[in-house]
């Protein structure tokens, strides 16, 4: 079978981002270099630009100098913009709609910063024709939710971003966003060159469900990480989607295509993408991927596989520690922010949630300890990155003599979140059986 191929780390480029180092450029920082190189471009004059000695330009993975390409083209600024703005790497991202007399061109733009200057730009232009078989219908406004800021309880890990990522190139590479999985929200939708294709929110009568949909397989598929938007959680990939015989003789689509992923799940999807050889690569590299195991690739099942025995550990956990009356243990099983939810009330944070439990366990004089046990079953748990759900099913029994009686029956599903490399309930909701 084959693996994604996180296509940077064949790096040919010498300008590597800085992960860690202390940022340079803020996120206004960063925008307003977009900015200034939207308006040197409509200007035609690259001189109004601050640039680091021996900047590199590339427009769809050729390597020109700067001045030529798209910037020779007479242009106006169009009403579309999203900004991916990674402040970690000092690299600030956009998708832009720009205009060549009456047409759309759709411009997506990589700059690779350097003390405050523009050290690397990477561009992929597509000219949309009145030809052209998609045409633009969603630019005349912000895409929903892409701009909206990601709550600080609700953001995932950078690389666990990425992993969620992935699986939508996982789905692209055997054909099924079902069994990749992919896992989509429950609103998700995909805009592709301005055009509405699938998902929540359709404007046309009927839209393909982005989750359900046919696809091609693309067993050639090539990923790299381009940006990662930490606040707004957009994760921005670069892909080739291979020849498939489906983008005219030795072509692919070529895209720069934007992830709004947070809880786990992909909300958004938006790509601008044109055909080139099937042979092109970025050329540019990669960020984060020597952490990121191809999620179809035996490391990345292996991650799962120890990832969900983890978790079965602390839904069994849950129930030893209550059984043995070790509250101070059993509270430990919560995050800080960890919320435990019943017929009993609603408690949150470890402090509040073991007094409760004592209070509780102390009005049952009729229940002593070591005379109850737990019984939990038929988990099903779903990872995704640094957060996961489950579901399970328990039966509390209390001993008359040598004899077990189920006293009571019930489940939960649990919201769980990995902290220090150690998962937590971040949620936990004990439910009647039905």
């Amino acid at each position: 079978m084959k693996r994604i191929i996180i296509a940077g780390l064949l790096v040919l480029s010498g300008i590597t981002p800085a992960l860690g180092a202390a940022p340079e450029c803020d996120r206004a920082c960063l925008s307003g270099l977009i900015t200034q190189y939207v308006d040197a471009l409509v200007a035609r004059d690259p001189a109004r630009l601050p640039l680091a000695p021996d900047v590199r330009f590339t427009e769809d993975s050729r390597e020109l100098p700067l001045g030529q390409g798209l910037w020779q083209a007479t242009l106006a600024r169009g009403a579309f913009r999203h900004d991916y703005l990674d402040v970690r790497a000092q690299v600030a991202a956009a998708h832009v709609e720009l205009r060549e007399g009456a047409q759309p061109v759709l411009f997506s733009l990589v700059l690779y910063v350097k003390e405050r200057r523009i050290a690397g730009i990477e561009t992929l232009v597509q000219r949309i024709t009145p030809g052209s078989r998609m045409q633009p219908t969603m630019l005349g406004s912000p895409l929903a939710h892409l701009d909206d800021p990601v709550p600080a309880e609700r953001r995932m890990s950078r690389n666990a971003m990425i992993r969620t990522a992935l699986t939508y190139t996982e789905g692209l590479r055997i054909g099924s966003f079902v069994n990749a999985p992919t896992p989509f929200g429950p609103q998700a939708y995909r805009v592709e060159n301005g055009m509405f294709m699938a998902g929540y929110g359709c404007p046309r009568e009927s839209c393909p469900d982005i989750l359900t949909q046919r696809i091609i397989p693309h067993p050639d598929v090539v990923a790299s990480v381009a940006a990662v938007d930490e606040e707004k959680g957009v994760v921005l990939l670069w892909m080739n989607f291979g020849d498939t015989n489906s983008y005219g003789p030795g072509n692919a689509l070529v895209t720069l295509e934007a992830f709004k992923v947070y809880d786990g799940q992909i909300h958004v999807v938006h790509a601008f993408f044109r055909t080139l050889p099937a042979a092109t690569q970025r050329n540019w590299p990669t960020l984060d991927a020597m952490n990121v195991p191809a999620p179809g690739s035996i490391e990345a099942r292996l991650r799962r596989a120890e990832d969900e025995a983890a978790i079965e550990r602390l839904l069994l956990e849950y129930g030893r520690t209550l059984d043995a009356r070790d509250f101070a243990a059993y509270a430990a099983l919560f995050a800080p922010e960890g919320k435990w939810k019943g017929a009993l009330g609603t408690y949150t944070g470890p402090k509040e949630i073991q007094e409760a439990m004592e209070r509780i366990f102390a009005a049952a004089t009729d229940i002593p300890r070591g005379s109850n046990f737990h019984v939990m079953s038929n988990f099903i748990i779903d990872v995704q990155g640094d957060r996961a759900t489950a579901k399970s099913m328990f039966v509390f029994y209390r001993m008359e003599g040598n004899k077990p009686v189920a006293e009571v029956a019930g489940r939960y599903e649990d919201v769980l979140v990995r902290i220090g490399g150690v998962w937590k309930f971040l949620e936990r909701n004990a439910l009647p059986p039905g």
